[in-house]
């Protein structure tokens, strides 16, 4: 999809048969375009509305999975490359904090990949929201859980802005805070449990016998 700044019935005409030999072209494609004030929120999340262009073309490849051109791409090249699959999504945000010794580990959207999909260690990771009250009750038992897996060098206890950031798709919630068990085969595991950290730190450890056991 196309966002647009465009001040001119001229210009406005170009970009459509511009994206309309496009849609022509790739007929598995649904081409679009939109002013970028119906998608202010979505544009603003990936950084777009402080880039200035008058065009912005974003690939939505599905709900959690998105792309966006750069600005000297060609239209067609970046089409190609996506269906080529050599396009790297885009992955919303925060910086990576410079220091993060714990015991709970923040994990950003850059990092993600790296901390929680690391098949040599064992992790329990909380999505949640600032402003949510279950999160902020949450917290000192998350980090007392923290502190009581400190030392073991297979497991981190970890969270994550999920109102700021991307996690891949295979996390899915609906409300804060949500609670995934990643194992070292990166298979996910919704806790349902009790928010304690007696109860969670049973269950991690109930998680590292099966894996034990599987061995």
């Amino acid at each position: 999809m196309a966002t647009e700044r465009i001040g001119n019935i001229e210009d406005f005409q170009f970009w459509r048969d511009r994206l309309l030999t496009v849609a022509r072209q790739y007929p598995q494609l649904t081409v679009a375009m939109s002013n970028e004030k119906e998608y202010e929120k979505e544009l603003a999340e990936m950084g777009i509305a402080d880039r200035g262009d008058d065009v912005s073309m974003v690939m939505w490849a599905g709900p959690k999975e998105k792309y966006l051109k750069n600005e000297e791409e060609d239209f067609n090249d970046f089409i190609e490359d996506y269906l080529a699959g050599e396009l790297k999504p885009f992955i919303r945000s925060q910086p990576k904090p410079k220091k993060d010794k714990g015991p709970v580990v923040t994990v950003v959207g850059s990092t993600f990949q790296d901390i929680v999909l690391d098949s040599s260690k064992h992790v329990l990771i909380e999505f949640y929201a600032p402003w949510c009250g279950h999160c902020k009750k949450l917290e000192p038992e998350y980090k007392d859980l923290g502190k009581k897996f400190k030392k073991n060098k297979e497991v981190v206890i970890a969270k994550f802005d999920a109102t700021a950031n991307d996690a891949p798709p295979d996390f899915e919630y609906t409300g804060f805070p949500t609670i995934f068990f990643v194992g070292t085969g990166n298979e996910v595991v919704l806790y349902e449990g009790e928010r304690d950290t007696k109860t969670m730190a049973s269950f991690i450890k109930k998680q590292l016998k099966i894996k034990k056991d599987e061995l």
